[in-house]
């Protein structure tokens, strides 16, 4: 698994950021994780992008036969972004609260958010496999129910199993991946 954490700001360094607890449950059940950090003045999509999309190819080379990419927030986003662009290189995405559009509380850059959601699930191939993790009280997500039915529409036309999940509380907004809660108020499994 190659897991990404959030954006937090020019100012504001996520590298140090420890990883959501199912991904420590990977690596304590034999899973080798990757982290993809990124430094914060450095974050922006077009140029960590090709380094993560590059990076799949290095990892593959390595002997990996299954590759999983994950994140939060931006991470998340980029995640799915990467997929889209080498789909043979990637097995499953896992998008935790996925986002890339500027402050919270903004509704230009919000509601421009899920137009840009919309597009980059439909620029997702039918190949890789898709768990995406929505979360109310989102800053960043202004209608995380219909950002799950966007992923429910992608569902019926994929070949690639696809899952939304709704967390239960205390779980809320981006960095609710971090939650030590497991539970799971709803989760919509669709092939």
């Amino acid at each position: 698994m190659i897991w990404a954490h959030g954006y937090g700001g020019a100012d504001r360094d996520l590298r140090r950021l420890p990883s959501p607890g199912f991904v420590t449950i990977l690596n304590d059940a034999g899973w080798d994780v990757l982290r993809f950090d990124r430094a914060p003045g450095d974050d922006a999509l077009f140029t960590t992008l090709p380094r993560l999309t590059e990076g799949l190819a290095a990892v593959r080379a390595a002997g990996y036969r299954q590759i999983v990419l994950g994140g939060q927030s931006r991470g998340g986003w980029q995640a799915i972004m990467a997929a889209s662009a080498r789909p043979e290189l990637v097995d499953a995405v896992i998008a935790m609260a996925p986002a890339a559009h500027g402050e919270a509380n903004r509704a230009n850059n919000l509601l421009a958010g899920l137009d840009d959601f919309r597009r980059l699930l439909a620029g997702l191939p039918p190949g890789p496999r898709l768990a995406v993790a929505l979360f109310d009280g989102d800053d960043f997500d202004p209608d995380p129910e219909r950002r799950a039915r966007m992923v429910e529409e992608l569902s019926r036309d994929r070949a690639a199993p696809t899952l939304a999940l709704w967390p239960q509380a205390p779980g809320q907004g981006a960095g609710a991946s971090h939650s030590r809660s497991r539970s799971v108020a709803m989760a919509r499994p669709t092939t």
